[in-house]
């Protein structure tokens, strides 16, 4: 499982901070570590809130922990991209953010120094041919050390639109025909539709979903009328992939499945404590008897539909295509399940520092020999941060600092 990190690990010249500047201390990795997250990916609009610092620190912290990241370099000598084994499959991962205007590289209005612009996988919306050009090239590399599924991880779009704009559209295109295998994307804190691409020369299809919404947020319906109303910032999905690898090697989508996630957000009246849930809704009608929450049916009910609304049609288009198939992957039934990948809130990416696109899971199943083959894709049944609770799906802030502001602008997107 993957998800964005929106946000920098904080220094000491650039201490924790939410919104507008999304700084977390380092107990926020391992706390989305902890919770069933493989990867992480680092190339967001935030990634340099904590200036030049942030970025080498950000990037170091991951790499000497061993957390597996992409999409910010700890140093030059290091790949643009990851290629991991999921159970002998080699998928191979990489993570792209806009760039702003300005003089030179700017992420988020702000201009990035010198010593670290070459360190962070950026495109620039004005002039993407270098972009293309970069992607092509990583590519190659990547099926040359013998990657056999491509995932493009791109933190894009316009925030609170349900809609991918053209650029959007045109990127996704271009990277289908450069040979991408799936496409998860970020930023906007909202979903925004599923669809499937097929290259140029007709010759592949790519899954694509534009944005997955926000998995972590205090972006609460009530905060958000002026800027998206209608409560779509609560709402997120985890998108799970199932491949298949046949006797050739060659490895295929078989099965695409979505379960929609809403961030549930309980207040303790005596304390007046915040608990945030990243609550699945494959089961909405059995809510609070699973998580032990009561009062929230309405609220899950209704996002679960405002998600459908969104994805619905992209969803049976991708499993017209690649099917249904859910692997081996069991949550609490025992049931076939397929892999998954996240929504916007930075991968299981959320509070005030993290934001971003929920990643992807792989499930695959060998042909040779007929098992499953699949990374240890979690979904959020343990709850927080490896701390035991009695709802089973929580996460308490305070944990990982308060939240003093009652509205963080950016700090939701999370991926699963």
């Amino acid at each position: 499982m993957t998800c964005e990190f929106e946000g920098s690990i904080c220094t000491d010249d650039y201490e924790y901070s939410g919104h507008p500047l999304f700084r977390c201390p380092e107990s926020f990795a391992f706390a989305i570590r902890n919770s069933g997250v493989d990867m992480q990916m680092l190339a967001t609009n935030h990634i340099y809130d904590g200036m030049a610092e942030g970025v080498t620190r950000t990037a170091g912290f991951f790499r000497d922990n061993g957390i597996d990241y992409t999409g910010v370099r700890a140093d030059e000598n290091d790949k643009r991209y990851t290629i991991k084994s999921i159970q002998g499959v080699q998928v191979g991962f990489f993570d792209y953010t806009y760039e702003t205007e300005g003089t030179g590289m700017n992420i988020n209005a702000i201009p990035v120094d010198d010593s670290v612009s070459g360190l962070i996988n950026t495109f620039d919306p004005a002039n993407p041919v270098p972009f293309y050009q970069e992607v092509e090239g990583v590519i190659k590399e990547m099926r040359d050390e013998g990657a056999q599924f491509i995932v493009g991880n791109l933190h894009w779009g316009t925030e609170y639109q349900l809609e991918p704009n053209d650029f959007q559209k045109e990127l996704a295109q271009r990277l289908c025909d450069l040979g991408v295998d799936a496409l998860i994307g970020g930023h906007p804190h909202c979903e925004q539709p599923i669809d499937v691409l097929t290259s140029s020369d007709g010759s592949k299809n790519m899954f694509c979903i534009y944005s997955e919404g926000n998995a972590l947020s205090n972006q609460r319906q009530e905060l958000m009328e002026e800027d998206m109303p209608g409560g779509y910032t609560e709402d997120g999905v985890i998108i799970t992939l199932t491949l298949h690898q046949d006797t050739e090697g060659s490895v295929a989508i078989t099965g695409v499945n979505a379960i929609p996630t809403w961030v549930c957000k309980i207040i303790d009246e005596e304390s007046g404590s915040r608990e945030f849930y990243i609550l699945p809704l494959d089961n909405v009608e059995q809510i609070e008897s699973s998580t032990g929450l009561g009062g929230i049916y309405d609220q899950a009910r209704a996002s679960y539909e405002r998600t459908m609304a969104v994805i619905g049609e992209g969803l049976a288009k991708a499993q017209t295509v690649f099917g249904t198939d859910a692997g081996n992957l069991s949550r609490e039934t025992g049931a076939e399940e397929e892999a998954a990948a996240g929504s916007d809130a930075g991968g299981v990416s959320g509070s005030d520092v993290i934001s971003g696109a929920p990643a992807i899971d792989v499930n695959a199943q060998d042909e040779n020999t007929g098992e499953g083959i699949s990374d240890e894709a979690s979904y959020p049944d343990g709850g927080d941060a490896g701390n035991e609770s009695e709802a089973p799906y929580g996460t308490e802030a305070e944990d990982y600092g308060s939240y003093e502001n009652d509205y963080e602008e950016d700090n939701g997107e999370a991926s699963y």
